[in-house]
């Protein structure tokens, strides 16, 4: 930016207002007698002074508001071209434009640099957002993956592999679970449990393979008549079930009992080893309480098993019932049938 103009008039009256004192004041001392001339030329160099310096105060303040102004209104990030003085600027003034202009210039330089820095930013964000998405929802998909196996292989410990029914460990959490249930809420719980009659000559006459379906069909039977959410169907092995029946009295689980024995003769599996009816029979043991707080369910299974050994002395195909007394004794009954019916 060129520099600022120079002034020869203001400059002269300058240098003539710096002499003129100096001048008049000698021509007192030569001239005692004009000493009101004097004093009049005095006054005219004071304001001849006071003028001068007003125009030159003029000179400068007019640019450097010019300057503020231009400066207030002067935005880098609208890509302004910077501020410049005006024609009759001071050589100072314009040197304060020009470092003002210099400042202008970085500052749109590193504007620019942030705003290119921004943008890589902005980029890499959404990268990053991308790339941390995919990977949130492939160890999303892996962790769902992952439950699943293990709620699988939960299943798979507590389920049998042959009858799909649960295994002794399934049942021995869901007898914990219903036993606190039924001392909480006062609740009668029963048990039956399960032989298949002669299962050992089946397999023998039948071979392994037609053993298997001959459990699997029992089973099936089993958990069409046993289907609430408070029952539960398991095989223990070696052709023996247990049933759990929440909720429910002796006299329920004895009618249950009682129809899931004539289901299994219904299904008239061919049984050449018994002299009975010549098909697949069961003997049940039932056996029911009313668990208090301080009881145990381990009486309740061996009354359950009690009476199914009653239900095989009877003669098989039978069911059986018994309560664990007050005493802690067992009494096994059959029920009242006739066994001339149902034999062996």
């Amino acid at each position: 930016m060129p520099p600022g103009r120079f002034h020869p008039p203001l400059a002269l009256a300058m240098a003539l207002l710096a002499i003129l004192p100096a001048s008049i004041i000698a021509w007192a001392l030569a001239a005692p007698h004009a000493l009101p001339q004097v004093i009049g030329w005095l006054l005219l160099a004071l304001g001849g002074g006071v003028a001068a310096a007003l125009a030159l105060a003029a000179s400068v303040t007019r640019p450097l508001a010019e300057l503020e102004r231009r400066l207030r209104s002067f935005d880098p990030e609208a890509d302004s071209s910077p501020p410049v003085p005006p024609p009759a600027a001071p050589r100072e003034v314009a040197v304060l434009f020009d470092r003002l202009a210099a400042i202008g210039d970085q500052l749109q330089g590193t504007l620019h640099s942030l705003r290119a820095s921004g943008r890589r930013g902005d980029l890499l964000r959404s990268e990053l957002v991308a790339v941390i998405g995919a990977r949130d929802r492939e160890l999303k998909g892996r962790g769902e993956a992952l439950q699943e196996a293990q709620l699988a292989l939960e299943r798979q410990t507590r389920s049998d592999a042959l009858t799909g029914t649960a295994n002794r460990r399934g049942f021995t959490e869901f007898l914990d679970r219903a036993w606190r249930t039924a001392q909480r809420e006062q609740q009668a719980l029963s048990i039956l449990m399960i032989d298949i009659d002669h299962l050992q000559a089946y397999e023998t006459l039948r071979g392994p393979e037609q053993a298997d379906a001959c459990i699997q069909a029992i089973a099936n039977a089993t958990r069409h008549l046993v289907g609430r959410a408070t029952d539960l169907v398991a095989h223990h092995g070696d052709g023996r079930f247990i049933v759990l029946l929440g909720n429910t009295p002796l006299e329920g689980a004895l009618r249950l009992a009682e129809q899931l024995r004539g289901a299994v003769q219904a299904l008239a599996l061919p049984h050449p080893g018994t002299a009975g009816p010549g098909v697949v029979t069961v003997s049940i043991g039932v056996t029911s309480t009313l668990p208090r707080r301080s009881s145990r369910s381990e009486p309740t299974l061996a009354a359950a098993e009690r009476a199914l050994q009653a239900a095989v002395e009877q003669g098989c195909n039978q069911v059986a019932w018994s309560t664990v007394a007050r005493t802690g004794l067992f009494q096994a009954l059959c029920l009242p049938n006739d066994p001339a019916s149902r034999p062996c």
